[in-house]
């Protein structure tokens, strides 16, 4: 390995891609393309940078590690390290109201005592947090036992049609696809837990920063500047063309063009005062439930 080179991590899943992948003018002098249609590329993977991507939660672990020095990263895995990281600014991943990709499926129109037994996804610290801030506070249910594993599109429904989970968190990708493929969870019902969020709440919900270990932010600054100023390049291409971008997307992706454009136009991508007061309100109510479960 280089140690010249910025060691930066991003999600693997579709909503993180406009804040790394961007979509040039066809014919556009000067870009090279990651495939043969010339027209979607991601600019970090050049020169002095090692790109790595995977799940949130691996994105987190290997920050955490010490082996990224700047990564987009679960907000939860953020605001439990934040000693360590410091925030570019430069980005974000949050929506304020129904987000599509972070849903409880169950077979109850809407969250009651019934559920007692749900399966979360092992990939994301942040939505595991906000389901149980959603039951648990909002909805004032208590004794349920969450039980951590692997969530996809194919096995979500019938972990509840057997009766294995009274519901199932299913995320990202996964659950874009389920949407899809509207069969797979009929007679089910999807409780999308952001628009929950902002309805209790008043505020967008943050998923994911963009932070920089703060040893490496305070030794390599200008590195930091450089990425912060690429990346906000790469989220104002996005959002000048968004349907363009949802539809480069659908061809790398196994989701229709319709379903990416409706979901691009539900995430905000920036970083301001009102994500920063989400983000401490996320903050707040986590270290409440965690300070109730301690005293249980």
């Amino acid at each position: 390995m280089d140690g010249n080179r910025t060691r930066v991590g991003f999600i693997k899943y579709l909503n993180a891609w406009p804040l790394y992948r961007c979509a040039a003018k066809p014919g556009a002098a000067g870009t090279e393309a990651s495939d043969n249609s010339g027209d979607f590329f991601e600019p970090f993977s050049s020169g002095d940078r090692e790109i790595t991507t995977g799940t949130p939660s691996e994105i987190n672990k290997l920050l955490a590690e010490e082996k990224l020095d700047i990564a987009t990263i679960s907000a939860a895995h953020y605001l439990r390290n934040r000693e360590d990281y410091q925030l570019l600014g430069c980005g974000g991943i949050s929506a304020s109201g129904p987000v599509m990709s972070v849903i409880m499926l169950s077979a109850c129109r809407t969250p009651g005592p019934g559920l007692k037994k749900i399966l979360i996804t092992d990939e994301s610290e942040s939505s595991a947090e906000l389901l149980k801030i959603v039951l648990q506070e909002f909805h004032g249910l208590s004794g349920i036992h969450y039980e951590s594993g692997s969530v996809g599109s194919k096995n979500s429904a019938e972990f509840i049609r057997s009766k294995e989970f009274d519901a199932v968190l299913v995320i990202g990708d996964e659950a874009l696809k389920m949407r899809d493929d509207s069969v797979a969870a009929e007679g089910l019902f999807s409780y999308d837990l952001s628009a929950a969020w902002n309805g209790f709440t008043s505020m967008p919900f943050v998923f994911g920063v963009v932070a920089a270990r703060k040893d490496f932010y305070f030794g390599k600054n200008q590195q930091c500047v450089n990425f912060a100023a690429e990346m906000k390049k790469c989220v104002a291409a996005f959002n000048s063309d968004r349907r363009r971008f949802a539809g480069l997307a659908a061809e790398k992706s196994a989701i229709a063009a319709e379903t990416l454009n409706q979901y691009y136009s539900l995430l905000d991508y920036g970083f301001g005062f009102e994500h920063t007061a989400g983000l401490e309100e996320f903050d707040r109510r986590m270290k409440k439930l965690s300070s109730a479960s301690l005293a249980l």
